[in-house]
């Protein structure tokens, strides 16, 4: 079972990831700005899991959802990592 300050970590962590990502919306792709809100809400699925349900962190199920919940995240950050390598490609600046 996590402790309480364990979850207030998480929970101040994802915090910051939202407000990092409200802070540079004006710079952001649509792309970009849905697959990380995206991966928040992947993220944010397995934080309430583990709020709401502390007691079944030791059940086969929660140990399921979490890797789904994991790789759903993983899925959109690497989506957000290919967006943003193609952004830059578009705005690079070649010597002639």
């Amino acid at each position: 079972m996590l402790r309480a300050n364990e979850v207030s970590e998480v929970t101040e962590s994802y915090d910051a990831a939202i407000n990092a990502v409200d802070d540079n919306r004006p710079f952001l792709t649509e792309d970009i700005h849905t697959q990380l809100m995206a991966a928040l809400n992947a993220a944010r699925a397995e934080h309430i899991d583990v709020m709401v349900h502390p007691v079944r962190t030791s059940t086969p199920d929660w140990h399921k959802t979490g890797q789904e919940n994991l790789a759903a995240l993983e899925g959109h950050l690497n989506r957000v990592a290919d967006l943003i390598r193609a952004r830059l490609r578009v705005l690079a600046i070649y010597p002639d």
